[in-house]
């Protein structure tokens, strides 16, 4: 089965919190529950709040359930690198899957195919991400 976990910068310190996003009712804040529990283990109702950070919404970002040759966890929003091109991960909606898009020649590819071999055998390695690099975009 495959992980499923988020990311995403807290609004007070703008450093990097783990869990399960929750939005508000109205979509303009976002809280991640930072308290990870087993499924056998529930969340204490009464003290949820002590596990809760807000964070920027536009921060969110899910694992996409593929690491890089360091064992790094890849999330959609990163960059990434192959020793020849950079890539940015993006989910793609119409393809209900990530795909990496190259920042300077603006191929696709699967990040499933990118990340298992399918680039000439060259591994991938995560060197940032949009929101702490956006300058990686200019290519």
């Amino acid at each position: 089965m495959r992980e499923i976990k988020f990311r995403g910068k807290a609004i007070d310190t703008d450093e990097w919190v783990y869990g399960v996003p929750i939005p508000n009712g109205f979509g303009t804040r976002v809280f991640m529950i930072t308290l990870i529990l087993g499924d056998d283990v529930a969340y204490p109702m009464g003290k949820l709040h002590e596990f809760c950070r807000e964070v920027i919404p536009e921060t969110v970002s899910q694992y996409t359930g593929i690491d890089d040759k360091n064992r790094e966890d890849i999330f959609d929003k990163d960059f990434i690198d192959d020793g020849k091109e950079i890539w940015k991960v993006e989910y793609s909606k119409t393809e209900c899957g990530f795909n990496a898009i190259g920042v300077s020649n603006h191929g696709c590819w699967s990040l499933y195919h990118l990340a298992n071999g399918h680039n000439k055998g060259r591994e991938i390695e995560v060197i940032g991400n949009k929101f702490d690099n956006p300058k990686m975009l200019e290519g």
